[in-house]
């Protein structure tokens, strides 16, 4: 008699697993600064790419539509000193540009000297760094010191630039186990896309917990039964 269990997938209550990503905005209280910040308004563009005027000490960031605002701070030694968070993956959006100084990214006690200069005059929406392959179960903390001029950073009357503008950072967590209300109809699926903000909160020891989140569309998963063959 051949028994041939079924995809998982084409049975009511199948389980599936994904990730999700939690966006983290650079003003929210999870995120420990060192140094004076202060925020970073893009300039507003015109229909013909030029900025406007009137728009004394904005920052002419491009495209013009790929953030709202960052945090900065100039100072060497100073920077984003601590981030804790639970999740698989770590990503740390900020603003970049050819005169962008060099970081020391540190994850849980371990440090990479990252350089954050890029080629473009204007400031461009610009992932810094990312920390993949982590323990999802196991809480982490992240820091982005500035740690001086970067390739470029030292301007021809000799002044220096080491501007870190933190953008916002994206923390990838394992989705908990659902039920499938219908059989899908293929091997794979996707996730829906939710427009409810990613909401923060921290625990006792500042760990991030996360309460709502916005859903990306991620693959799936899927678990899938093996054919057993019995006689």
């Amino acid at each position: 008699m051949l028994v041939s269990s079924i995809l998982s997938l084409a049975l009511v209550g199948t389980l599936a697993f994904a990730d999700r990503n939690i966006t983290v905005e650079d003003s929210d209280s999870s995120i420990s600064l060192s140094g004076a910040s202060t925020t970073a308004q893009p300039c507003t563009i015109d229909d013909n790419g030029n900025i406007t005027s009137g728009q004394a000490g904005c920052y002419n960031v491009r495209p013009s539509n790929c953030t709202e605002n960052a945090t900065v701070v100039s100072e060497i030694g100073h920077g984003m000193s601590g981030f804790k968070f639970y999740g698989s993956a770590v990503y740390v959006n900020t603003l970049l540009n050819w005169f962008s100084p060099e970081f020391n990214v540190t994850i849980d006690g371990e440090t990479t000297s990252v350089q954050g200069n890029r080629d473009s005059g204007a400031f461009t929406c610009s992932m810094l760094f990312q920390g993949t392959g982590l323990d999802a179960n196991s809480e982490h903390e992240l820091s982005v010191i500035i740690t001086g001029p970067g390739l470029n950073s030292t301007l021809s009357d000799g002044s220096v630039l080491t501007q870190f503008l933190l953008d916002n950072i994206i923390v990838t967590v394992p989705d908990d186990a659902r039920s499938l209300d219908s059989p899908a109809s293929g091997s794979a699926s996707s996730a829906t896309t939710s427009d409810s903000p990613a909401t923060t909160t921290t625990d006792n020891n500042g760990a991030l917990s996360i309460l709502g989140s916005t859903m990306y569309s991620v693959p799936l998963v899927l678990l899938l039964d093996s054919a057993l063959l019995l006689h």
